[in-house]
């Protein structure tokens, strides 16, 4: 298993999902999560850059320094071959994750409408 699926104040498994699309340096990642996720991500630079270095230290991600387009060096991240294998356990994990979610809402939803509901039943 290793590594645990959240970092701090960031999921691992979204920031691994955007290395997985090719070499980024950790600002063109911070600004993927911002641009691409549909609830949008509240985290900041710092947030990313540490998620990035647990997941090198995890063996997930590897960094190496690249000249800059007529700038300073970038720090430039890729995903491992690993990088897959652990993201199919995550996607595991969150459908459970998901199942039980659905499971809660679903109730509530059903409490809500007759102010009881049987556990295990939604409606």
């Amino acid at each position: 298993m290793g590594m645990p699926a959240h970092g701090r104040h960031l999921p691992a498994f979204v920031l691994l999902m955007v290395v997985l699309h090719g070499p980024l340096h950790g600002r063109a990642v911070a600004t993927l999560l911002r641009r691409s996720l549909p609830g949008g991500s509240t985290a900041d630079d710092p947030a990313v850059y540490r998620c990035l270095r647990d997941l090198e230290t995890a063996g997930l991600v590897t960094s190496e320094w690249v000249p800059g387009p007529g700038g300073p060096a970038r720090h430039v991240y890729r995903a491992t071959d690993r990088a897959p294998a652990r993201l199919a356990e995550w996607a595991e994990e969150i459908a459970r994750s998901r199942r039980n979610l659905d499971y809660f809402l679903d109730s509530w939803a059903a409490w809500n409408r007759t102010g009881s509901a049987a556990p295990g039943r939604s409606g």
